[in-house]
């Protein structure tokens, strides 16, 4: 999946406010011509160039005062919600391909996966629209936060496919029963113990990632309750909802650390 953890973390945002504030016409038209007024009070000198310079710094910090002070908040809210569209758009790519191929591999307990992440993050969205405007900064991060979890699932899920499927072709089954038979010269029976071992680590390793996914599932649960349950007109609901976005984060971040080992 493509995506930054970092991404809707408040440093992050502030930093995409302020380059966003910076590229308005109401602070870079200003400048420009502030600039092209210093650039001519150098070269050739004059109260004209010079009045240019000052007016259009001045004008141009005005300008990003505006921007920065009174629309930041809009500036930021249309930096995650762009955000959030790109990994929405990810998502939906992903689980249309996943459902299939988990389906052909007879992947029971990963497809459930798949439909409960998908239940699971739409109670998330129900219970957030009830509580916050849409259009606001915190439902924006919230949500982008919520399909950060949703794609690190779908990401164990893809891994989990990967493995099932380079062991498809080995049958378990006639594989144990040929070991078992015995009478097999010294390198077949060692090639057939290796095609064992293969079959075995692929499944242990569905079962680990799986296993992740659990507590995924189980954090979204737990967010998507703290969140029905907190009083929005509390001055402690802004602290509390940030403890658990920040639990969210620590648990993608520990699973990205987990795969990066295991890779």
């Amino acid at each position: 999946m493509q995506f930054d953890i970092n991404a809707v973390k408040p440093a992050q945002i502030k930093r995409e406010k302020i380059k966003s504030t910076l590229q308005q016409p109401t602070t870079l038209y200003p400048a420009l011509l502030g600039f092209l007024g210093g650039v001519g009070a150098l070269l050739f000198g004059g109260e004209l160039a010079l009045f240019a310079l000052a007016g259009g710094s001045l004008v141009a910090l005005s300008g990003w005062a505006w921007e920065y002070l009174v629309k930041g908040e809009a500036h930021a809210t249309r930096y995650v919600e762009a955000y959030r569209q790109q990994l929405e758009q990810q998502r939906k790519q992903t689980i249309n391909k996943l459902r299939k191929e988990l389906l052909d591999l007879k992947a029971d307990r990963a497809s459930h996966q798949l439909e409960l992440f998908q239940a699971k993050f739409d109670t998330f969205n129900q219970v957030l629209q009830r509580k916050l405007n849409p259009t606001e900064l915190t439902f924006n991060r919230y949500m982008a936060m919520a399909e950060q979890l949703f794609l690190n699932g779908l990401d164990n899920l893809e891994k989990v496919a990967l493995a099932l499927s380079s062991v498809a072709a080995i049958d378990i089954n006639v594989l144990d029963s040929r070991i078992a038979a015995g009478g097999h010269a010294g390198t077949e029976i060692q090639h057939l113990l290796q095609r064992r071992q293969l079959y075995a680590q692929q499944h242990a390793r569905v079962q680990e990632l799986v296993a992740e996914n659990e507590g995924a599932l189980t954090k979204l649960d737990e967010v998507s309750t703290r969140l029905a349950n907190t009083d929005f007109s509390s001055g402690k609901a802004t602290m509390d909802m940030e403890h658990a976005i920040k639990e969210l984060t620590h648990l993608i971040e520990t699973s990205q650390a987990y795969q990066a080992d295991k890779s």
